[in-house]
C-alpha cells in the first residue's frame, strides 16, 4: 500500500479524483488510498499541475510510553470488536 502525498496546484475539475473528496489547491494532503494513488499517477503524465510524491514511513520507538491509535471515522459492529481484541492484546503484551 503505498504512503504518498500530493498538491493540486490548481482547481481541477477531475471527476475521478473529486469522487475521493473535495480539494483545496495548493494544500498537501496525505493519503494510504491505492484507487486514488493511480488515478494521480495517470493524472500526472497528463497534466503538470499535480504533484506526487512518496513519503517515508517513520520507524515507530520501541521503548514509548504512548501510542495513539487512529481509527476510520466509519466504523461496524465487526470493526469495533477486531480493535477492541486488537487494543486489549497490546495493552497486555507491553509491561508497565
Amino acid at each position: 500500500m503505498p504512503y504518498f502525498s500530493f498538491i493540486l496546484h490548481k482547481n481541477q475539475k477531475l471527476e475521478n479524483i473529486m469522487q475521493y473528496g473535495s480539494f483545496i489547491p495548493k494544500v498537501k494532503y496525505f493519503s494510504k488510498n491505492t484507487k486514488l494513488w493511480s488515478l494521480l499517477n495517470k493524472a500526472t503524465k497528463i497534466d503538470n499541475n499535480i504533484l506526487v510524491q512518496k513519503e517515508k514511513r517513520l520507524d515507530a520507538k520501541t521503548n514509548c510510553k504512548n501510542i495513539l491509535f487512529c481509527l476510520p471515522p466509519a466504523l461496524g459492529l465487526g470493526d469495533h470488536i477486531e480493535y477492541a481484541l486488537a487494543l486489549k492484546a497490546i495493552m497486555f503484551s507491553k509491561k508497565n
